[in-house]
């Protein structure tokens, strides 16, 4: 019986036994086979969005495996049909797996059509949207950059995730596999979260909880998913792709603009040709007039088409402001004025072969062919024109130093002999004493050097007032002008903007068209800045602006509560405030209309006026000090008895008179001669340094037309910025390990 029992004992563990060993391989078996389910649908969503560009929509229970995006649904069962799984063996083991996609954060499942989130980089930290012009949308870039977008966004108990609201995370897709039965026997097969209706599942890693769940859980987050798809270096790729597209795409449109302005600056340099010639007329008009300011309408003309140069710049002709004293200056600043305006125009001209030139050199050299030989014979005689104008400025120089020397000996011979006068006088005086019973009464001779002296004093005040006043009537000739629009400057201005403005009106082409107004409006812009109140309008908008941004920064200030931004705003303010400073002081003194400029030439003539009274003054008062020079003569009788001293007085103050007059007289006198020849030196100077420069400027300009003619540079290569950012590209992409 023991025996009995003992191998019932053994038979029945066998059995024991072996009924465990096969409970348990079926559970192996199952957990497999779940997994496998689970491996096949992960897979098979990859592919989907690889072909489609989003996720599916999940299937509900009636829809029979086919995607419901109605209701923008995110949890219901794996849509094996929409996946392309019906009649396959993998659609068996698929088909009743719960599925949940991001439809809330981000919408995975949108259509891909309607998905255009994507954007390349470009230089200037934008996007370039070239590709969107071929109606390129939906495409994979745009839906890694919705992964992006996902996780930007904080998560919200309505967003799809798996794990409860505190302790989950967003998912991009979940599949939940219910196992082999109802675990927590709520008459439903999945478990836990997985079960509810709200778009969550159980957190992957989730075990069995006293054999209440025995479910499994597939997620991907947004980044794991970004992953699979390989987005980063897709992505990277693109971003190269249209940094390389936009350097082509800029290095093609400056080509373009290069030629465009050549052409512009070619046009605009024959009208300022044409405006240059005008001036030359004008100042030779002007040479007959000996009381014409200096540099009427040619200094003022020329230095208005200097500004409007855009490529290659000419002379700049300065604007000679004060007034002529008399008329052999007159006459010789109308003469240099032609000579400068002469050189403008041969400046000119040699511009406008430059700008052909260039035209040539930006375009394709073999289907454009432009003779510049001209252009460069006109340089060469430009050229010849100021070395000449150098030789004559050097002349005209020597001439007036000569003249300053003679005037300067005339004057010193005058002076001396005003002195020795004035001695001889007071000598002669002297002399005439014949006193007997005491010492005869004299004067020093040099008693009434000081009076004389000052009258030299009075003289050098009359001559700055007089500078003063010529200065101030120049000032109210140009304020009046202005005022009237004959300003030179407005006025030739004028003339060169109609002309510009007649090829606009005359442009087809709406390249060649904008071009054109840039420089028109340039060149407005400049003629603004030499009229008075035009300057006076531009200030005050100007500092409108400044004001407007200071008070907003005074708000930002205000609300700021960290003090390292609080100080940033309090520089950046008092960087405003002082440019807001200086606009005011220039506004201060561009503010004078033509009232105030008559009344500083009132105030100004008064000073003159005065000054030349007093210096009258102190001239006759010099003189009445020789008047009475005292002497003592010995008189007698007839009978040459009773004689007695008698006091006497010498009167010489004509003769003094008359040799003041010749050294001050303010119309001729020698003293103011030679104070007008040293200031004709001082211009004379002034010229002859203009015309070194003006030679120097047109050897260079001759010498770079010859070198592009014979097909020679113009001087070392500038690289271009489009070109060295080219050149960064190609050395992130070599970093990046791509390929060149």
């Amino acid at each position: 019986m023991l025996e009995t029992m003992l191998l019932l004992l053994v038979v029945v563990s066998a059995l024991v036994a072996g009924a465990i060993a096969l409970k348990t391989r079926q559970a192996s078996i199952a957990a497999e086979d779940e997994m496998v389910a689970l491996t096949q649908a992960d897979r098979f969503l990859a592919s989907y969005v690889a072909a489609h560009n989003r996720l599916p929509c999940p299937a509900t229970a009636t829809s029979t495996g086919v995607e419901d995006c109605g209701g923008n649904v995110q949890k219901g069962l794996l849509p094996y049909r929409t996946l392309g799984l019906e009649g396959t063996m993998a659609a068996a083991g698929v088909g009743q797996l719960a599925y949940q996609v991001q439809r809330g954060a981000v919408d995975l499942a949108k259509v891909a059509s309607e998905n255009n989130l994507f954007e390349p980089i470009s230089f200037g930290g934008t996007t370039y949207n070239g590709h969107r012009a071929f109606g390129y949308s939906g495409t994979t870039a745009d839906f890694c950059q919705a992964l992006v977008n996902g996780t930007a966004v904080p998560v919200q108990p309505s967003h799809a995730r798996v794990g409860a609201t505190a302790n989950g995370y967003p998912v991009a897709y979940a599949l939940a596999h219910a196992g082999r039965q109802d675990a927590d026997g709520d008459g439903r097969l999945f478990d836990g979260l997985n079960a509810a209706a709200e778009a969550s599942m159980e957190l992957p890693d989730t075990g069995s909880l006293l054999s209440r769940y025995d479910d499994r859980v597939v997620a991907r987050t947004y980044g794991g998913l970004g992953k699979m798809l390989d987005c980063d270096r897709f992505t990277g790729s693109l971003d190269i792709l249209s940094l390389a597209t936009e350097v082509v795409e800029e290095v093609k449109e400056k080509q373009e603009s290069t030629l465009q302005t050549a052409a512009i600056v070619t046009t605009i340099n024959g009208v300022k040709a044409i405006v240059v010639g005008v001036s030359i007329a004008v100042a030779a008009g002007d040479m007959g007039t000996a009381t014409t300011y200096l540099g009427t309408a040619s200094g003022l003309l020329s230095a208005a088409i200097a500004s409007c140069v855009v490529l290659v710049g000419c002379f700049e002709i300065p604007h000679a402001a004060a007034s002529v004293a008399a008329a052999s200056v007159a006459i010789t600043a109308s003469a240099v004025a032609i000579g400068l305006n002469a050189t403008a125009l041969a400046a000119t001209i040699t511009a406008f072969g430059l700008s052909m030139a260039a035209a040539v050199q930006a375009g394709q050299a073999q289907n454009i062919t432009i003779d510049i030989s001209a252009s460069v014979a006109d340089s060469k005689t430009a050229w010849d024109n100021a070395t000449a104008a150098r030789t004559k400025a050097l002349a005209n120089l020597g001439v007036a130093q000569s003249n300053v020397t003679s005037a300067e000996k005339a004057r010193d011979t005058a002076n001396t002999a005003l002195y020795t006068e004035a001695h001889a006088v007071i000598d002669e005086a002297n002399k005439k004493n014949s006193p007997k019973d005491k010492a005869p009464v004299t004067t020093s001779t040099t008693a009434y050097d000081n009076d004389l002296a000052g009258v030299k004093d009075k003289a050098d005040a009359w001559l700055l007032a007089y500078q003063a006043y010529n200065k101030a009537v120049d000032a109210l000739k140009q304020a009046k002008e202005t005022a009237a629009g004959t300003n030179s400057t407005n006025t030739n201005g004028d003339s060169a903007q109609a002309a510009i403005q007649q090829q606009i009106n005359a442009e087809t082409d709406p390249a060649k068209k904008a071009e054109l107004q840039k420089a028109l409006d340039a060149m407005k812009a400049q003629n603004s800045n030499g009229n008075n109140a035009a300057q006076v309008q531009r200030l005050s908008a100007q500092i409108d602006v400044l004001g407007a941004d200071i008070a907003k920064l005074d708000v930002q200030i205000a609300k700021e509560s960290d003090a390292a931004a609080r100080a940033d705003l309090q520089a950046r303010r008092d960087q405003l405030q002082s440019q807001k400073d200086v606009l005011g002081a220039q506004l201060a003194s561009l503010s004078l209309d033509v009232a105030s400029a008559q009344t500083t030439k009132d105030a100004a003539e008064k000073t003159f006026t005065d000054a030349g009274t007093l210096l009258n003054t102190t001239k006759q008062n010099a003189a009445d000090k020789f008047k009475a020079l005292p002497y003592v003569a010995n008189e007698c009788d007839d009978d040459g008895d009773n004689c007695k001293d008698v006091d006497r007085t010498f009167d010489g103050s004509g003769r003094v008179l008359a040799k003041l007059n010749d050294l001050y007289d303010q119309s001729k006198g020698l003293y103011l001669v030679w104070w007008n020849k040293k200031e004709a030196a001082k211009d004379a100077q002034k010229r002859y340094d203009q015309s070194l420069t003006q030679e120097a400027d047109a050897k260079a300009r001759y010498d770079q037309l010859a070198a592009i003619s014979t097909g020679g540079g113009v001087g070392s290569a500038q690289i271009n910025s489009v070109w060295t950012g080219a050149e960064d590209i190609v050395k992130q992409i070599d970093l990046r390990g791509a390929i060149r």
